[in-house]
């Protein structure tokens, strides 16, 4: 432990302590500075019982535990929501998904082609976000393969 000023209080201490606050960066305790700070012994017993009522939070523990820690929730300035609904003016529509129902559709033979250099032949069957189904040019087997290994589909 070191001796110097924590980053929370700014009080002289003896006993500092390091601590990822990127793991509690919602509390917003010292905004603007770096994610590892020292801070004295009390103040990171306050973070630490904070933080622990927060993984077990509904809203009347939160506010118990940030009123005995002493701490405050940094108010929202502009007065309007964090975040929006995106505008529903948009299409919604998804380029692979739409490529791939076509692909099933037309009953297309395809090529996959891999990351790692291996290839796969044949028609697809299904698919969802992770994963695509491809049955073997002779009909005889299907094959589950992952999408993160997929590097392109080509109709044949």
């Amino acid at each position: 432990m070191k001796s110097g000023k924590c980053a929370i209080c700014e009080k002289e201490s003896k006993g500092l302590w390091l601590l990822n606050l990127a793991q509690i960066d919602s509390l917003k305790l010292i905004e603007g500075k770096n994610v590892r700070q020292s801070v004295c012994e009390n103040c990171a017993g306050k973070i630490n019982e904070v933080v622990s009522v927060l993984n077990k939070a509904d809203i009347t523990s939160m506010k118990k535990a940030f009123d005995k820690a002493g701490v405050k929730p940094t108010d929202n300035k502009k007065g309007r929501p964090v975040a929006t609904k995106p505008n529903g003016n948009h299409p919604k529509s998804d380029i692979q998904n739409d490529f791939l129902s076509k692909i099933i559709n037309d009953n297309s033979l395809v090529q996959l082609d891999a990351v790692e250099g291996i290839g796969w032949r044949g028609f697809i069957k299904k698919y969802d976000n992770f994963s695509i189904i491809v049955e073997g040019e002779s009909g005889d087997r299907e094959e589950l393969i992952f999408k993160h290994a997929v590097k392109s589909i080509k109709p044949v």
